[in-house]
Parts: C-alpha cells; structure tokens; sequence
C-alpha cells in the first residue's frame, strides 16, 4: 500500500464513523496528515473492537491487519515512521499484558526475555497466521493464539525449530503443558540451541520428570557456546539434582557455576547482570548447604548475596527489579535464620523484607507481582510469628496475605499461580486456627484450600506441583479432623493422600520429595490408626515409612533432613511398640534413634532442630525404660533431656517451641520422681513446669495448646500434692484445673481433646473427693465425667481412647459405689466396664493396654461375691500375657497376687 492507499484507507474509515455531514470537510484534509494519523486511526478502531464488541470487530481486524501490513511500504514522514512505531511498541505491551494476565508462576529473567523476544518478533512478522495470533492475543484470547501459531509450526519446516521456540517462549507461564510440547518439537529438530535445551529442562522439572529434565540440562551444557551460557547449565544441572536428592552433586554444580559467574563479574566490574549472576549463583549454593544441614555455610552464602543485591539497588536506586531483589534475598536470610533458631534475626529480616515489598507495590499499583510479592512476605512474617509462639500477629499476618491473595485471584481468574496462592494462604490460616484451638474455622479454611487444589489439579494434570499440593491438603485436613475426634474422616483424608503421593513417586522415580512424600503419608496414617485403636495396621504403616527414610538417607547420604526422617520413622515405630507391650522392641527403636538425632546434632551445631531431637530422643528412651520398671536409668534420660531442653531454651529466647520442650521434660521428670518415690522433687518439677507453662500462656492468649499446659501442670501437682497427704491443696489444683479446662472446651466446642480434658479433671476431682471421705462429692463427678466420656465415644465411635475412657469411668464409679455400699450399683458398673473392655480388646488384639484393661474389670469383679468372675480366671489372663511378652514388669506383681487368692480361695 503506497502512501496514497494510506490517506485513503484512513478518509474511508473516518466516512464510515463520521456523521455524513462532515463528507465535504473530510475531503479537504491533506493526504499527509491522514498518512500521520493512520496508526492511531487504527489502534482507535482495535479499541472500540474490543470494547463494544461484534459490531466494530471487522474495523478492529482491519486495523490491526493495516498497521501489520503497512510494513509493506515505507512511510511518507519520519514522523509517520514513529507514530508507526509507537503503535508497534503498544501492540507489543498489549499482547504481554495479557499474557503476563494469564500466566501462573512468575518467570524468571531469561524466560521473560524470551517471551518479549517472541511477542517483537510476532508483532514484527510479516504473514496472516502472525497477524491472526496478535489478533487473539490483544482480545485475552490466549488458547486460540497458540492454536493458530501451533498449526503455523506444524506447516513450516525450514523454520520450524524457532517458531516453536517462539511458541514455547509465549506459552511458558501460561500454559506449560503446551509450552513442554513446544519445547520438546523445538528440541528434537534442534537439538544443538542452548535456550531450547535450557527451557526444556525447566519444564520437564515443573512436570515432575526429572530424568529428563537431567538430560536437557546436560544438553544445554553440551550446547553452551560461552562461559555465562555454561555456568547456567550447571545451575539448572544443580537445581535437577537438589530436586533428585543428590546434594553432594548439586552442590559442586552450584560451586562450579558460582566460580564462573565471579570470575566473570571480575572481568566486567561495570556489568549489573554479572553482579546480579553471582547473587544468584551465592543464593543457589545457601539452599543446597540449608538442605544439607551446613546452616553456616548457607547463612554466610546468602548475606554475601544480600550484600551484592543492596550494592546493586544502590547503584540503581530507580530499578523495581533491583530492589525486588533485594527483598527476595531478605527473605531467604530470614528462612535460614528461621532454621538456626535465631527467630528474632529472621523476624527482622522478614519484616524488612516485607516493608520493601510494600513500597514497591505501592510505586507499582498496577503491577500484580508487586502485590503477590507482598502476600509471600506476609505469609513468611506468619510463619516466623507462629515459632515464636504470636499466633495472634500471625493470624493477622496470615489473614492479609490472603485478602491481597484472593484480590489478585479475582484480578486474573484464569491464573492458576493466583488461585494457588490463594490456596496456601488458606492453609497458612487453617494452621493457625488449629493452634488457637478454632478448629471450626480450621477446618472450613482447609477445606476451601482443598476445593482449590483439586481444581487445579484437574486443570493441570501434568503439573507434579499442583498434584503435590492436593496431597498436602488432604493431610492437613486429615490433621484437623484428628483434632476433632473425626476418626474415619482423617483416615478417609490420609489414604487419598497416600494415593497421591504414590502416584506421583511412581511417575517421578527419580524424585526424593516425591518419595519423601510417601513416607510422610504413611506416618500420619499410621497415627490415625493408633488412634483407632488398629496398632498391627499402624505398625504397618510406620514400618513401609521407615523402609522408604532408610532408602532415602542411604541414596542422599549428604541430606539432614533425610537422615532426621529415619529418626522421626523410629520413634513412631517405638511407640506403637509400646503400645502394643512390645517393650524390648520399642527399646532397640528409641536406641537406634538416639545415636541417630546425636550424629546429626555436631553435624549441625547451628541447627536447632537436631538438637532438639536428642532431647525428645532422651525423652522416649526414658518413656521405656519406666514401663520397663528401670526407674534409674529413665530418670537419667529425662534429666538429661531437660538440661538440652534448658541450654536451647536459653540460646532462642524468642521460641515458644524451646520453652515448650523444657516443660514437656519437667512433666516427664515430675513423673518419674513419683514413681521413684522422690515426692519432694516431683512437687518442684511440677511447680517449675506450671511457672513455665503460664508464662507460656500468658505470652500467648490466643495459644489453646498453652492454656491446656497449664491444666496438664495442674493435675500433675495434684497427684503429687495427693501422694503427700496434702488433699486440700491437691483439691484446689484439681479444681483450677477443672476451670481452665471448661473454658477451653466453651471455646472450642469442636474440639475432642478439650471435652476430654474436662473429663480428666472430673475424674481426678472424683478421687481426692473419695479420699477425703467426701463419696457423695465423688459420686456425682464420676457420674458426670462418665456421661461426659459417653458422649465422647457416641460421637467418636472409632476411637479407641474415647471407648476405653468410658470403660475406667466405669470402674471409678464403681469403686465409689463399694465404698458406699452399693454392691448392685458397683456389680453393675464393672460388669458394664468388662463388656467394653473386652469388645475393645477384640477389635483390637494386638493392643497390650486393651488387654490389661479386661484383666482391670476381672480383678474389680473377683473381689466381689457372686460375681462369678474368680482369682484363677485373673491368674490364668495374667499367665497368658506374661508367655506372650506383653505383660509389663510393673505388672508382674499382680500375677503373683492373683495366683495367691486363688489359692486362698480354693482352700
């Protein structure tokens, strides 16, 4: 079209819109204004297109077929010429605003250059297909943009291998199961071009196959033609291998490239992509060294990276990327500092981080990853506020995270990035809500999480991350529904994870999350069949957990958190062990886990969760040796634990875990002490555990677990307080007791455990009551404990806690009514707490507890004349359990005396 064309295209236009009286004026305008004013005409009619829509959309294509064909022909006017290449320039942001509006996760510099480099040269090409796919572009109508470039790919060959590159470049972010294919056509006609191979290797990755993505990776090092191009295939090499589980070798990948990448910054000092290139290298190394437990290392890799990030922001103060950046290494100090125990530091890391952020989301109103940027950092500030036990700021935190969250959501419906972050902060919340005790609230949070993933998972079905996140979901709503006495719902929930997570580890051999993930879910199945009462079926599990950790420590030797899994693994195993009165076997667990938690404590001094494990490993061994009835060696191990829990507890002040710990050991060691007689020195442990466990409570109103400490505390110096003879004093910390654990049952009436806790306290208010001669007193708190325990077993049928609470009700009711001489009430309050027992033990035989229970009724039962329950009967249950190995030591004492009323009574 000459220049001629031009100014008549244009008059024609402005005839067709214009009111027919304006004709004679229109005809008096010179071509060469018309010639100026042709690119806006046409940007003029693309607009009214889209936004009135079918009447004006053949003028909208007109126009943008114009200004791609124009072209063609040069411009009248250098001035013509720029307005032509302004409208160029705004149909270019056009089309990336809307594909940035349709992508998921945020691309990283690379992936975004070639986008844009993919949108010019669309823009810019000269052919129907090009102008039919901006056509769709700029109308948000995405799919069918790539429908008509994929079909432009299939029909060209000589130039086959950069058209799908250009298609893989568009699509990846928006849709990467399209932009895999893309790449994969662009690979196998050119094997030999860097970018391909590097795309590929992240998609392939994203998708959860690593095998493959390693070999693209190793692709793209073959096809590097510089050293920057090198020193980045090593880090997509090292960021497979971390995904695989190979440290060691993701590590000397990351070093290999980190070396590069400073040798090159020190042969371009004035290059901000060459500084930029070692921050990047430094914070890929600090993850690897976290992952591999050197906290040190990590922490002294991601200052450095912080530090080149602020001298860059500095040299650029007017960069948005610049100071992103800054925020982004903020942010991984702070996880590393998180991991160190250091919850102040990272706090203040976070916070700053955060602060940035805001500021740029502020300067950039428009911008939608300036705003998610926000809602990561509030989620992150939550997390860190939840350690150091401030549930109410995290809560605050995490409820804004969300709002931010779930507006972007609604900005950009068709963001799967935008809908998943709405998911997490859904699950941020519901964690929180568990803490505080709303597990109402946790629970509906959970659940509107879990609808999200399971969209997204249908939506994305080749996605390992979005099938991922479904399985996480499941298990934190299985969590809650534990929480609240929701037996079969929890275990509903834990095998449609375990589901999951095997089909994904079968798809994603090579992949250690994967596997991990498998092993997790088998754990919190087997707690929700502990729970149930099914301890061979939770054996089982825990088990195939441990087998799958073993596996996983030995092929990732270099891995904390893989050699932590097979101590985590042993402990569960112990106590369903002991649970199931298999003593020596539960013994050799706890002592393989022990040596386990210390190895890894001097391996990771600065860690303190390793040397957190030592101590709950001390704990346990302890937990054995008294059902073991070696009391001297168990009150070793809890002093020992105590004095760690103590040191961590002072070296992390801010940590409401630590402080915690130290009260879980004073409980333990108060226990001990009674049983060893030392009622002086229990009496001080618990006082020390209450002081500990109101301050917790104090510094944390909101916490639910906190406040029930402080009834855990009380009923423990009770029992200590009753042991000295002290009953009034026993009585009133019974009562206190009682009183905090009816306002946390009033404020989470959800909740099992705090109903239970009630009962707890009735019932231990029952027996001061009976020993302080008041049966009357006593009668009515058995009474009311035991219907409080029914309704717990009514609403819980599957829980074995809840039918066996029902059960010693019974016998403490019936105790009381002897007392009182009742025989036909007790008679029938143990002969009711017998038929329970023994249901129970029947559904779950392989439970020493459940078993022992029935011999607690029989004994109750023989005392009684005309029971017809005898002493040779109790003799001959006890006998079977001592051959079997599940009556334990502390028991034995029983047999003896059973054997010798029996022949009392047959004399």
């Amino acid at each position: 079209m000459g220049a001629d064309g031009i100014a008549e295209w244009v008059r024609g236009q402005l005839l067709d819109l214009l009111p027919g009286s304006l004709d004679p004026y229109l005809a008096q305008i010179p071509d060469w204004l018309l010639i100026v004013a042709a690119p806006t005409m046409a940007v003029v009619l693309l607009l009214l297109a889209l936004k009135w829509g079918h009447g004006l959309w053949d003028a909208g294509h007109r126009a943008i077929d114009f200004i791609l064909g124009k072209r063609k022909s040069e411009p009248a006017t250098a001035e013509g010429q720029a307005a032509l290449q302004r409208q160029l320039d705004k149909f270019e942001e056009r089309v990336l605003a809307e594909l940035r509006k349709g992508q998921g996760a945020r691309l990283d510099a690379d992936a975004e250059a070639a986008r844009e480099g993919a949108v010019a040269s669309l823009v810019t090409e000269d052919s129907e297909p090009a102008r039919e796919a901006v056509r769709d572009f700029t109308a948000g109508d995405l799919r069918e943009g790539f429908a008509v470039l994929e079909a432009q790919a299939r029909g060209e060959q000589a130039q086959a291998a950069g058209t799908w590159r250009r298609l893989g470049a568009l699509a990846n972010g928006v849709d990467t199961t399209r932009a895999l294919a893309a790449y994969e056509q662009a690979f196998r006609l050119e094997p030999t071009d860097f970018s391909t191979c590097v795309f590929l290797a992240r998609l392939r990755a994203e998708a959860g196959d690593l095998r493959g993505a390693h070999d693209a990776a190793r692709a793209a090092a073959a096809a590097a033609a510089t050293e920057r191009e090198r020193a980045v295939a090593g880090i997509e090499l090292g960021d497979v291998l971390v995904e695989s589980g190979d440290l060691a070798g993701a590590k000397a990948a990351f070093e290999e490239s980190l070396a590069v990448m400073e040798r090159l910054a020190a042969d371009n000092p004035g290059s901000a992509e060459a500084r930029r290139d070692v921050s990047v290298s430094l914070s890929k190394l600090g993850y690897v060294l976290v992952q591999g437990g050197d906290l040190a290392g990590a922490k002294a890799a991601y200052e450095e990276s912080l530090a080149v990030m602020e001298r860059l922001a500095a040299d650029n103060p007017g960069s948005a990327e610049a100071r992103r950046d800054v925020s982004v290494s903020l942010s991984k100090l702070g996880y590393v500092l998180v991991q160190g125990g250091d919850l102040a530091g990272a706090k203040a890391a976070y916070e700053e981080s955060l602060a940035l952020r805001k500021r740029l989301a502020a300067d950039n109103p428009g911008s939608a990853e300036a705003r998610r940027d926000v809602s990561v950092s509030l989620n992150r500030l939550g997390d860190v506020l939840v350690k150091g036990g401030g549930l109410a700021g995290a809560k605050d935190a995490y409820e804004e995270s969300l709002a931010v969250a779930k507006r972007l959501a609604a900005d950009n419906p068709g963001s799967a990035q935008a809908r998943r972050d709405v998911s997490v902060s859904l699950s941020k919340l519901g964690d929180v809500l568990v803490q505080g005790g709303d597990l109402a609230a946790a629970k509906d949070a959970y659940e509107e999480s879990l609808a999200l993933r399971k969209r997204l998972a249908a939506d994305n079905p080749g996605s390992a991350e979005a099938r991922r996140d479904l399985s996480v979901s499941l298990n934190k709503l299985g969590d809650v529904l534990v929480e609240g006495g929701d037996l079969a719902g929890a275990k509903a929930a834990y095998e449609e994870s375990l589901a999951v997570a095997k089909r994904l580890a079968a798809d994603n051999p090579g992949s250690a999350e994967a596997r991990r993930d498998v092993s997790v879910s088998l754990e919190k199945l087997g707690d929700v069949l502990v729970e149930s009462g099914d301890l061979a079926g939770a054996k089982d599990a825990y088990e195939e957990s441990l087998a799958l950790a073993r596996r996983l420590a030995a092929d990732n030797p270099g891995s904390a958190e893989a050699r932590r899994d097979v101590s985590v693994s042993l402990e569960k195993l112990g106590d369903v062990l002991v649970e199931s009165g298999d003593l020596a076997g539960a013994k050799d667990a706890y002592e393989e886990r022990q040596p386990q938690a210390i190895r890894n404590a001097p391996d990771n001094p600065g860690r303190a969760e390793a040397r957190r494990d030592v101590s709950v490993s001390l704990e346990k061994l302890g937990d054995v040796l008294v059902e073991s009835v070696a009391l001297s060696g168990a009150l070793d191990s809890y002093e020992e634990s105590l004095a760690l829990a103590k040191r961590l507890a002072a070296d992390n002040t801010g940590s409401a875990e630590g402080r915690r710990d130290v009260w879980v050991s004073l409980i333990r060691l108060g226990d001990v002490l009674v049983d060893c007689g030392d009622l002086a020195g229990a009496k001080a442990a618990y006082e020390e555990s209450l002081a500990v466990a109101k301050r917790l409570a104090a510094d944390n109103p909101g916490s639910a677990e906190a406040r029930r400490d402080v009834s855990i505390s009380l009923i423990g110096l009770g029992d200590v307080l009753v042991k000295g003879g002290d009953l009034a004093g026993a009585k009133a910390a019974y009562e206190e007791s009682l009183a905090v654990a009816k306002r946390l049952a009033a404020d989470n009436p959800g909740s099992a455990q705090a109903r239970r806790d009630v009962s707890v306290s009735l019932n231990r208010l029952g027996d001061v009551l009976v020993k302080g001669g008041d049966l009357a007193g006593a009668k009515a708190r058995y009474g009311e404990d035991l219907a409080l325990r029914k309704r717990l077993a009514a609403d819980n049928p599957g829980s074995a806690d809840a039918r066996r609470d029902v059960s010693v009700s019974l016998i403490k009711l019936g105790d009381v009514l002897v007392k009182g001489g009742d025989l036909a009430g007790t008679k029938a309050a143990y002969e009711e707490s017998l038929a329970r027992a023994k249901r129970l033990a029947a559904d779950n035989p392989g439970s020493a507890e459940a078993r022992r229970d029935v011999i607690a009724s029989l004994w109750r039962l023989a005392g009684i004349e005309g029971s017809g329950v005898t002493w040779a009967a109790v003799a001959e249950r006890l006998e079977a359990m001592q051959t079997e190995g599940t009556l334990f030591p502390a028991d034995e004492r029983f047999l003896d005396l059973a054997r010798e009323r029996s022949k009392q009574t047959a004399q």
